[in-house]
């Protein structure tokens, strides 16, 4: 079962002032001069204070997830020009990679190869569809990462469980062990339903609450929320990607890897 986060979580907080009539008459025998002045102070402040409820409302704008990950990754966004994020030890997986998945040598980006190459029996690779793992499993905590997808047509990003199926045609549902947000054909997204976007995205950010059994796809270019599952994990999760299920030979351009710990 998914469930959708809020389009906004908005949190208002009133800033009681008591004390304030008491002051006003203590200072009825003030001259014009300070008067004026007592003015201009007080507009100064109201409208600091006004700037930072504009900031308030264009943090509440975005739309984060039910628990209180997501607004952490979202703060980050807002951040990451003036720090340098710690990179965390997440790349592909090159012993789960598909035949004709080509891996850079960082081991960061993906892309299909074109000739074929010969796959041992008791390989851990996937041999139908291509599909990667990513090099990390998750048994508990928070993580976020994004998948840099750009121009690319078809593309399946998610998690899969560490016992699932690697071979022959995989039916990728959450009773199967697999989580995933698909883009078909250029413009058909979808979760365990069809989605409509109203921006296709050219990063997708991936946060897995494990505990709280959330998992939750955004577009990184705004953060904006694409769809959540919630449900009960018991296995150890890996990151998952897989590119042009359709036709192995038509998208060209790497899918890239970030995963950043602040």
């Amino acid at each position: 079962e998914m469930k959708r986060l809020p389009e906004r979580c908005l949190v208002d907080e009133e800033n009681g002032n008591e004390g304030d009539e008491g002051s006003e008459e203590d200072d009825d025998d003030v001259d014009d001069d300070d008067e004026d002045e007592s003015e201009g102070s007080d507009e100064e402040c109201e409208c600091g204070s006004e700037e930072d409820d504009e900031e308030i409302v264009g943090f509440s704008i975005l739309t984060l997830g039910m628990f209180r990950g997501p607004l952490l990754y979202a703060t980050w966004k807002r951040m990451k020009e003036i720090i340098t994020p710690v990179p965390a030890p997440l790349t592909f997986d090159p012993n789960t990679a598909h035949r004709k998945l080509i891996l850079s040598d960082g081991l960061t980006s993906v892309k299909p190869r074109g000739k074929k190459v010969s796959l041992f029996k008791k390989s851990k690779k996937f041999d139908e569809c291509l599909c990667v793992l990513g090099s990390e499993g998750f048994t508990s905590g928070t993580h976020y990462w994004e998948v840099e997808v750009g121009d690319i047509s078809d593309w399946i990003v998610g998690v899969a469980t560490e016992s699932t199926n690697r071979k022959g045609e995989i039916n990728l549902l959450p009773e199967n062990g697999y989580w995933i947000l698909s883009l078909t054909d250029g413009d058909e997204y979808a979760g365990d339903k069809f989605l409509k976007l109203s921006v296709k995205p050219t990063t997708i950010g991936v946060y897995l609450d494990y505990e709280q059994g959330q998992l939750s796809f955004y577009n990184a270019d705004d953060m904006s929320h694409v769809t959540t599952y919630t449900d009960t994990f018991t296995e150890k999760l890996f990151p998952y990607f897989v590119l042009d299920p359709s036709d192995r030979d038509q998208n060209s351009e790497p899918l890239k890897l970030h995963h950043l710990a602040i």
